[in-house]
């Protein structure tokens, strides 16, 4: 069970993230005790996952092997519908830094070289690639550094964007598109260009075994769960390399009106009202419930297996 909890800048539980903890906490520790008074041999791993939000703490995790040995990850997400299966977004974080050189910027411009163009015309640039882009394509940036007062040419700027695509191959061909975005604008303003990327976040691999799993142990519970197979949220996340190396999914469960945006903070009061709290409490026994019969029944497990291997 993956516990993701960190928080969002300003924000906080905008995305949920302390339901998704709280839930894989108890349902693992609702199956372990299960499993204990059973008798069964089963191992439960709960492992918590920090930073979905930015770096993608599950990467290394993988790298480091903690997953080598799982049979099958479960999560959930909260959300505003309940539903199962489905995938997401690649995505892949580019910070482009310029150095430029400072001067006087009434008395001698001529002399410096302006970062912060460099900065603009990067943005200019991507703004013009957004016109020539499949309609699963999503670039979205800020300035994090544009200088230091108005009448100083600013020699440092900085931006940092995050570029996605449903299709690894096609991403690769934006990102590759992105960053020539910023070496013209490094190019027209004679600033010089240090580029930095994050591992990409890849997205989530579908297992139809899972899904119906997830389906049927949610409709059981009384949630009027939705079947999101072949559909792609528009959205991203490093759970998505985890259901890469071993079966996974992440069942989404409504705590708030369709009219209510992630990442608002009407959100984040969702997370912490009553609705949140029974979120929590129904996730953590479906989650529960589908790691029992992954455990009780062998043909389910094969299934699931083959169903990966497949994929």
């Amino acid at each position: 069970f993956l516990a993701e909890y960190d928080a969002l800048p300003g924000v906080g539980h905008a995305c949920g993230h302390n339901i998704i903890a709280a839930a894989a906490v108890g349902a693992g520790v609702a199956l372990a005790r299960v499993l204990d008074r059973a008798g069964l041999d089963a191992t439960v791993l709960v492992d918590g996952t920090p930073a979905e939000e930015t770096s993608g703490g599950k990467l290394p995790m993988i790298d480091e092997g903690l997953y080598r040995d799982v049979d099958v990850a479960l999560s959930m997400h909260p959300d505003t519908r309940d539903t199962a299966g489905g995938t997401c977004l690649a995505v892949k974080t580019l910070a482009f830094a310029f150095t430029g050189r400072a001067a006087h910027a009434a008395a001698e411009p001529e002399k410096g070289v302006n970062a912060l163009d460099a900065v603009i015309q990067t943005y200019n640039n991507i703004n013009a690639l957004r016109q020539h882009t499949r309609p699963d394509v999503r670039i979205h940036g800020i300035i994090t550094h544009g200088g230091q007062a108005p009448n100083i040419v600013p020699d440092y700027a900085r931006a940092e964007f995050y570029v996605r695509s449903a299709h690894l191959d096609y991403h690769k061909e934006i990102l590759e598109k992105v960053r020539n975005c910023a070496r013209g604008a490094a190019l027209a303003t004679g600033a010089r260009l240090e580029m930095t990327e994050e591992p990409a976040f890849e997205p989530i691999r579908e297992n139809a075994v899972l899904c119906r799993l997830a389906l049927e142990v949610m409709r059981a519970f009384g949630l009027d769960a939705e079947d999101w197979s072949g559909r792609c949220s528009m959205g991203s996340t490093d759970f998505g390399n985890v259901s890469q190396v071993v079966p996974a999914i992440a069942p989404t469960f409504k705590i708030a009106p369709l009219t209510v945006a992630c990442h608002h903070k009407d959100f984040a009061d969702a997370a912490a009202s009553a609705d949140g709290d029974a979120a929590v409490l129904v996730a953590a026994k479906v989650l529960a419930v589908m790691g029992a019969r992954l455990v009780l029944e062998p043909d389910l497990l094969r299934a699931v297996r083959a169903e990966f291997v497949r994929k």
